[in-house]
């Protein structure tokens, strides 16, 4: 089994401009996590960057944004750890286009969140269902 730092990879949730989400499992807690391993931060540069956006990240508390619990470094490979989404949105697209309703319900929601984390100066980057 493929680790990073001290996660168990069980399976790819999806890929984005800035990297690949997993799901991981972390054996000191015994739960399932969201792990992103991220693509493109070779430079100094761009490893500040993401250190401080984590930083930033890890402060912020809205009920519609995933709780941050760990970043690091594992092979040169940097990883973001956070709360893993229960009932994701895609499950819901799967089945068919949402009702207008259900759409708006998650437009507003999605914006409450995004406006939370704009506040403490966080930008999200690559926002999808």
């Amino acid at each position: 089994m493929e680790r990073v730092g001290r996660y168990e990879l069980l399976s790819e949730l999806g890929r984005g401009a800035m990297g690949v989400v997993y799901r991981a499992r972390d054996p000191q807690l015994g739960r399932e996590v969201a792990l992103k391993l991220l693509l493109g931060l070779a430079d100094a540069e761009a490893r500040l960057r993401f250190e401080r956006e984590v930083q930033a990240m890890a402060q912020v508390r809205h009920p519609n944004l995933l709780g941050v619990y760990d970043a690091g470094q594992d092979q040169g490979r940097a990883f973001l750890v956070t709360d893993l989404a229960a009932g994701a949105l895609s499950d819901e697209l799967r089945a068919g286009p949402l009702r207008t309703e259900r759409a708006i319900e998650v437009v507003a929601a999605v914006a409450r969140g995004l406006q939370r984390a704009h506040q403490a100066g966080v930008l999200h980057r690559d926002i999808k269902p």
